[in-house]
């Protein structure tokens, strides 16, 4: 993954792939291994999609500080609907901690 990363010039969907790929697996990801969307998120800043599964990824894998602050630094870029999306599903993640 990280070989394609460094060798590649992804484009959003290119993220969203890894996102779903990492949603669906059996392993959890390392910290180190969802920075690589973090990453995406710096290059795609209003793709609603990424700014969602990377919280909800974060979320998911018991990442949950990070899944809020992802929420927070997103919220200034997330469509209406979005941001009440992710402001629903953050009120949830405070029971991972």
């Amino acid at each position: 993954l990280f070989t394609v990363i460094k060798n590649w010039n992804l484009d959003v969907g290119g993220y969203l792939l890894i996102a779903d790929t990492w949603s669906h697996s059996a392993a959890k990801p390392s910290l180190a291994n969802l920075q690589v969307l973090v990453d995406g998120l710096h290059r795609y800043p209003f793709d609603s999609s990424l700014l969602s599964s990377t919280a909800e990824l974060y979320a998911q894998w018991g990442y949950a500080e990070e899944a809020n602050e992802t929420v927070e630094r997103s919220l200034r870029f997330a469509d209406f609907a979005t941001a009440e999306k992710l402001r629903l599903a953050q009120s949830t993640w405070g029971k991972l901690k």
